[in-house]
């Protein structure tokens, strides 16, 4: 709990981070873990979660098993189980795939669980602590469903449950003894945990061999190096790194995505293109690509193609299906992120309809984007806009308050506020909005209308 709450205050979102956050965070990843030799990180993901429901289910699974196995163990013994097998199980998610992301303590619960499993199984544990027959063999189900469900479903890893899980049979089965068994020094339980943890060090150097001359691994580094350039808008250098990732990996779609990204920054539209219909090819259902692609056609000033692409990528409604599917689903209830993107659906195509001359088409979708979020600061500033065309001023006026609202550190919203109390006679408050856009340094495109030269 503690290590969500510190999450909470660096600023991740509290439902779904993003990986990027999660690393920045502390979170397990081969590529800084083991190629920046940050073996921190093998302990602090332990402690860290990929949102509140992931973090709900650890603790449920804890809370169910956790006091039962440490009576069958020892406190002390649970303590180490418990981290050994998260620090194995976070080598053994490298292991299996050295670019996810391993975060959480789910391969300590499956540690301490195989070992609570193995000592009754035994009979190493006292009676009231034991798990019966039955519910062993109802447990030992549930976890190989869970491990066919993980072979399907990139939200489980399989890697670091497996290995947690393993990890906890094996402590269980050398740091508990038969009853009236002597022990001796080498057989004593510090012993035998100095022994156990002689396989990190194994682990690491296995990962090491696994990650050398990966090239999923090289594109992988290569391509976060290009999301911190772009993020400082150094386009040419970010485009060279994104060159590189794709050299190592030329399947990688996400690469394809932010270089197509990229290029538009620097006006190579057609290089965009072709990139982003890569990645339609592979993914013809990928929604934002689709965006993505809309946005670039808008770039090359053709709006009718640009609201086909748009009109491709409304029409395709998230369908999940299964336990995770519902899980998604579930979460979407709570998060402002999906509401978010899915108004930006509707916000762009209104954008791109008020470029091509379709005001009331524009208006419509304005509408339905500030129902699905009403905190969305830009469909109201595009809806502003619409109603500006038409003539409506105040409703106009309205909107911009609103959109300024939300969020005052958009130049769009003062330059259109600019234009819409010059029409209402409000020179005075033109001229204070108008200040405010010069600071913000926003662009406007081509064809929106623009500020009457007697302002100035």
């Amino acid at each position: 709990m503690a290590g969500y709450l510190a999450e909470i205050a660096l600023g991740l979102n509290w439902l779904n981070p993003d990986s990027s956050s999660l690393i920045n965070a502390g979170a397990n990843f081969a590529p800084t873990t083991i190629g920046r030799g940050e073996y921190w990180r093998l302990l602090v993901s332990i402690f860290l979660h990929a949102g509140i429901f992931h973090l709900a289910l650890n603790l449920y699974a804890l809370i169910g098993f956790g006091p039962m196995a440490e009576s069958a163990l020892g406190r002390w013994r649970f303590v180490f189980i418990f981290i050994l097998s998260g620090v194995v199980g976070g080598l053994c998610s490298m292991l299996a795939n050295p670019i996810t992301t391993s975060i959480g303590c789910s391969g300590a619960n499956l540690g301490i669980i195989g070992a609570l499993m193995l000592s009754s199984w035994l009979k190493r544990a006292e009676l009231s602590a034991r798990l019966s027959r039955p519910q062993l063999l109802l447990l030992a189900i549930f976890l190989l469903y869970s491990l066919l469900l993980g072979l399907s479903s990139t939200y489980i890893d399989n890697g670091a449950h497996l290995g947690g899980f393993i990890t906890g049979m094996f402590a269980s089965l050398l740091l508990t003894k038969p009853a009236n068994r002597k022990v001796s020094f080498f057989s004593s339980a510090p012993a035998k945990a100095l022994a156990l943890t002689a396989v990190i060090p194994v682990l690491i150097a296995v990962d090491q061999k696994r990650i050398d001359n990966n090239n999923d691994v090289k594109c992988c580094i290569e391509h976060m190096d290009a999301v911190a350039l772009l993020k400082e808008k150094k386009y040419f250098h970010g485009i060279e790194k994104l060159d590189a990732a794709h050299a190592f990996k030329p399947s990688d779609t996400s690469v394809l995505a932010d270089r197509a990204r990229a290029l538009v920054e620097i006006g190579r539209f057609d290089k965009a293109l072709a990139d982003i219909d890569k990645v339609i090819e592979q993914h013809p259902k990928d929604r934002l690509a689709l965006m993505n692609k809309a946005s670039i056609y808008h770039k090359m000033k053709d709006d009718h193609r640009a609201i086909a692409e748009m009109d491709k990528a409304i029409a395709l409604e998230a369908k999940p299906l299964g336990l995770i599917g519902i899980f998604s689903s579930f979460q979407n209830i709570f998060s402002t992120t999906g509401k978010q993107e899915e108004s930006t659906f509707y916000n762009n195509r209104a954008w791109f309809k008020l470029a091509n001359g379709q005001i009331d088409s524009a208006l419509e979708d304005c509408n339905q984007a500030i129902k699905i979020n009403r905190s969305s600061s830009t469909a109201y500033d595009t809806r502003s806009l619409a109603y500006y065309l038409q003539g409506k001023y105040q409703l106009a006026d309205q909107d911009l308050v609103s959109a300024i609202r939300c969020n005052n550190k958009d130049g769009a919203f003062y330059y259109h506020r600019t234009l819409t109390l010059m029409a209402l006679g409000k020179a005075t408050d033109a001229k204070a909005a108008l200040a405010r856009y010069r600071e913000l340094d926003y662009k406007p495109e081509a064809w929106e209308p623009k500020v009457p030269a007697d302002i100035n």
